[in-house]
């Protein structure tokens, strides 16, 4: 069965489509475009008619290619940004008029366990390693930790759009102290979500990360001009690696990042913001290394809607 997803974020709608069988899931087409729904959120509070209609176009542009590569079923999820939006059910009732398809606005607490869902075999624990995951959005980030039989699994409510959007210096170069008022920051955030010594007993065996930052920093760091998925899942970066891309990015101004990596300005201009997110969740977890996934929600979600159809 072919089974095609589609994820709106905060910051980008991306597409799996994929032949999904006992097996495991085949990827046939991969698709992301930047339409920055939550552009301006965290100041007003909605979504802005632009960021809905260049959203929905890109949706209807997915579901077109799904349809006719002859997908059977259809998964729509909508996290961050549209759970937040004052007005974000509006953007569910324009996607049921015209594809007569549902959305479905997750909870952070779903939108973790579809990251963990979506992770191959490869990534996940061994019997009696410990692992943890974190997957950096552009409204909130999940943090997962696994030890045994046990399992905690928590959203938190920063991430790269958001971040940038309350620390517009972010955006332009900016100094060594501003850089460390914004790690307090996300630290606190960290602090108050999960306690990973209590659950550890010390530092997870395995930290992997997963969504655009992490990524992005493969293809920046290991010098790679094209984003190839097998060259990206299971690459290893390390917190070295992190803090000193963060040290050259911060004395540079968006449009050089942007020039000297090859990077979309709307990526280019929150790319800073999620390596911070990045640095203080491994320094939280005590992870001095993590090993990166191309896999992730829209994967889960493919699991889920197969799951679900055999459980009817």
């Amino acid at each position: 069965m072919i089974v095609t997803t589609i994820d709106i974020g905060t910051n980008s709608v991306r597409m799996l489509a994929a032949n999904c069988s006992e097996q495991g899931l085949s990827p046939i087409m991969e698709d992301v475009k930047i339409t920055r729904i939550g552009e301006g959120l965290t100041r007003t509070g909605s979504l802005t008619d632009e960021a809905i209609a260049r959203t929905i176009e890109v949706v209807e542009i997915f579901v077109k290619n799904g349809r006719e590569l002859g997908s059977e079923k259809f998964k729509i999820i909508g996290t961050a940004a549209l759970r937040t939006a004052s007005n974000g059910t509006l953007v569910s009732r324009i996607i049921k008029d015209r594809l007569r398809m549902d959305l479905e606005i997750i909870s952070g607490e779903k939108e973790a366990e579809l990251v963990l869902l979506g992770l191959p075999a490869g990534l996940r624990p061994e019997p009696g390693e410990s692992m943890a995951a974190i997957d950096i959005g552009g409204g909130s980030s999940e943090l997962i930790c696994i030890m045994d039989s046990f399992r905690e699994l928590k959203s938190i409510n920063i991430g790269c759009v958001k971040l940038s959007d309350e620390y517009p210096f972010l955006r332009e170069t900016c100094t060594a102290e501003q850089i460390g008022e914004v790690r307090v920051y996300v630290r606190s955030a960290l602090e108050h979500s999960i306690e990973p010594r209590k659950i550890f007993n010390g530092c997870p065996d395995r930290t992997v990360a997963l969504g655009g930052t992490a990524t992005t920093a493969v293809l920046v760091t290991k010098k790679m001009n094209i984003y190839v998925p097998e060259k990206i899942h299971g690459s290893f970066l390390s917190l070295i690696e992190i803090e000193t891309l963060i040290d050259i990015l911060r004395e540079m101004p968006v449009t050089e990042r942007c020039r000297e990596y090859v990077l979309n300005v709307r990526r280019g201009d929150v790319f800073l913001s999620g390596l911070i997110i990045l640095s203080e969740a491994m320094r939280f977890l005590g992870s001095p290394e993590i090993t990166v996934s191309h896999h992730g929600i829209l994967h889960g979600a493919a699991v889920d809607c197969i799951k679900g159809k055999n459980e009817k």
